[in-house]
Formats: structure tokens, sequence, C-alpha cells
């Protein structure tokens, strides 16, 4: 299998989508219908070293972080930024790209892949 096919194998079901509304979900059934074009927009991404503008919108969510015992301080939430999960598609292509071709090590989390 492809990359593409791993990384779209690997993508966890029911996280949250950003402005696209494009859920894991949606991109892992329609992969094989949409395999070409999107190795194509991925290609050319990658080529002309663009990212579709819808891409980089991100929805910011204000999260509560348990066990706080006092919610009227800022300190006591915490922002999450929603983005593209064909943006963090890409992103996971090029991550592989660095640290397995390139053998660049990794310095970004685990878990943010």
């Amino acid at each position: 299998p492809s990359r593409v096919q791993k990384a779209i194998k690997n993508l966890k079901p029911n996280k949250a989508t950003g402005p696209d509304k494009i859920p894991n979900e949606v991109i892992k059934m329609a992969y094989q219908l949409i395999e070409p074009q999107l190795i194509n927009i991925f290609k050319a991404c990658l080529m002309k070293g663009y990212t579709p503008e819808a891409w980089r919108e991100a929805s910011g969510i204000i999260l509560a972080k348990p066990g706080k015992t006092d919610y009227t301080s800022p300190r006591a939430y915490r922002i999450i930024s929603l983005s593209s999960n064909l943006l963090k598609l890409l992103e996971t292509l090029v991550l592989w790209h660095l640290t397995c071709d390139l053998k660049m090590e990794e310095s970004t989390c685990r878990q943010q892949y």
C-alpha cells in the first residue's frame, strides 16, 4: 500500500473536524473513489509549496481543564485548534517523508499525528 493509503488507514474515527466539516470516516469511505484526485492535490501542494486556503482555516474551542478548583481563572481553561483533517493527512505524509526518507529526527509529539 502507498503511504497515502497507510495514512488514511491510520486515521482515527470520531475526531473533531475543522471548519471544512470533513470527518475522517468520510475520507476513509470515499478514498477508493477519490484516490487519484487526492494524490494529485497532495502532490500539487508539495510541488508548489501551497496549501489550499480552506485547509488553513481553523476553529478554536475553549475547554475547561479537569480538576481545577477555580474556574474563574483563565488558567483553568485551554484552547484547542480544530483544523482540516485533509491538512492533517498531508502533514502526516510530510512528517513521514522527513523522518523516513530524509532521516530527520522527529521533534513532534507522537500523539499530535
